[in-house]
């Protein structure tokens, strides 16, 4: 039987996340990259998201 790690795993699978640009969203956005999702993040401003990309390339480059 698999562990809950392989059972729930999410490597490899596909997320959207709107509202990536601060609070929840952005949390939501780095757990899943963390966990090997392929994340996609999506928010109505765009400098906003030129600072969560920054981030997210210096944490995981």
């Amino acid at each position: 039987m698999p562990d809950w790690k392989e059972r729930f795993s999410i490597a490899d699978e596909r997320a959207l996340v709107t509202g990536a640009f601060r609070g929840i969203g952005i949390t939501i956005y780095e757990t899943l990259a963390a966990a090997g999702a392929n994340a996609v993040a999506a928010s109505r401003d765009q400098s906003g998201l030129e600072l969560v990309w920054q981030k997210i390339r210096s944490r995981w480059p």
